[in-house]
């Protein structure tokens, strides 16, 4: 259309790095408009650099599977990782790791 005179290439010109900027901004990984967090299945692994055994694991296993929106709570004491399955929109993440930090471990980042 701006070869042939109709849009004026200045705003043609606009438009192709307005829609060029918008693919490359989402592309890595970065939104413009931002996305409700929806309800689903999500798994998260923490390390926990303070479990020492499987009572550790347990206890963590224990406090964790009370709240709502957990599904599974397991954990190796030799690796130091809980791994966590819980429902998204049900709880978040942070309180998951709150949680751990109530009990008085420490999380690695």
């Amino acid at each position: 259309m701006a070869a042939t005179g109709i849009l004026h290439p200045l705003m043609a010109m606009t438009a192709m790095v307005m829609s060029t900027s918008a693919i490359m901004v989402n592309s890595f990984g970065f939104k413009i408009i931002p996305r409700r967090e929806t309800k689903g299945r999500k798994r998260i692994l923490l390390s926990v650099p303070g479990i020492n055994c499987q009572s550790c694991v347990d206890r963590i296993r224990d406090h964790l599977i009370t709240q709502k929106g957990i599904q599974t709570v397991e954990g190796d004491p030799i690796k130091k990782i809980i791994s966590v399955a819980f429902i998204r929109g049900e709880i978040r993440e942070n309180q998951i790791k709150e949680g751990i930090s109530q009990l008085g471990y420490t999380l690695a980042d």
